[in-house]
Formats: structure tokens, C-alpha cells, sequence
């Protein structure tokens, strides 16, 4: 379905970024020290949008009740993925490879849930320049992309 394809060409960050744009904006430390910043709503974090940092250089997206489902180990600037990291989903989808400004960018390696792979450049947060998609049943496509889609014949 159309859905599904805009989904499975969108970063998970961004799609965690495009929701919850209502909420209050906080900063929750536990008494662990622990930290959540990000939007709440009626004054818990289970119910907004956000980061939890257990440590200097580890991320966890949240989003209402599906905070850290995701758990992200890597570089950050400004309080943003940015630099080498790599992004492991709850579901078994994982991304290894460069981010900028909480995107994937550049280089990277997908590893999907069905057993697929994609390595290649990603731009915004999509599939875009060259890159090598490899299906679990031993199809492949090499070539370009835009926009997280095919980009002429490929190989």
C-alpha cells in the first residue's frame, strides 16, 4: 500500500520527529540521573516525544508509550544524531552509517527485518545516490536512487 511504501522509505527518526507537535517541551531527571527531554503532555514523558539518555552517548527516540522501543549508540551534536552511529529498532531493523542532524546521511547499511540488506548513500534521511539492495530470496538492484526510490535501470 501507498503507506506502507512512504513508511519504508522514511527515516524512523524522522517519522518519530512529524508526530506530537502539540505537547510542552521539558526536561525530566529521574532520581538516577537519568534524563528525558522532549515533549510531554499532562506532565509525563510516557506521553510525548522525545530523548532519553542514560549515558553521554546513547539515545533512546520516544514517542507516547513507545519510548525506548529504539536505542540509538553514537555521535550527537547539539542534542541531535549527528556523526558515525548506529540506530537498532525493537522490531530488528538496523541502520549503521553517518548521520546529520538526526537523519541518515551518507554512507550507511540497512538491515531489515525480513533479512534484506541496503548498502549505500542515503540523503535527509532517505535512499538516495548510489547504493546495492539485497533481497533475503538472492534478488539485487545496484544502482542510483532519489528520494528513497529507484532511479533509472540499475544492474
Amino acid at each position: 500500500t501507498k503507506t506502507k511504501r512512504s513508511r519504508a522509505t522514511t527515516s524512523p527518526i524522522l517519522h518519530l520527529q512529524q508526530e506530537c507537535r502539540r505537547y510542552v517541551w521539558a526536561t525530566i531527571t529521574d532520581s538516577g540521573g537519568r534524563t528525558y527531554r522532549g515533549k510531554i503532555l499532562d506532565g509525563t514523558a510516557e506521553r510525548g516525544w522525545g530523548t532519553f539518555r542514560e549515558e553521554e552517548r546513547v539515545l533512546y527516540p520516544c514517542t507516547g508509550r513507545k519510548c525506548c522501543r529504539a536505542k540509538y549508540t553514537g555521535e550527537f551534536k547539539e542534542g541531535k544524531m549527528d556523526g558515525w552511529g548506529t540506530l537498532r529498532l525493537a522490531n530488528g531493523f538496523i541502520h549503521e552509517g553517518w548521520w546529520k542532524n538526526g537523519a541518515f546521511e551518507g554512507k550507511g547499511e540497512s538491515f531489515y527485518i525480513n533479512e534484506d540488506i541496503y548498502v549505500g548513500k542515503y540523503q535527509r534521511g532517505l535512499k538516495a545516490g548510489w547504493g546495492k539492495y539485497c533481497c533475503a530470496k538472492g534478488d539485487e538492484f545496484k544502482g542510483e536512487r532519489k528520494n528513497g526510490r529507484r532511479e533509472g535501470k540499475g544492474s
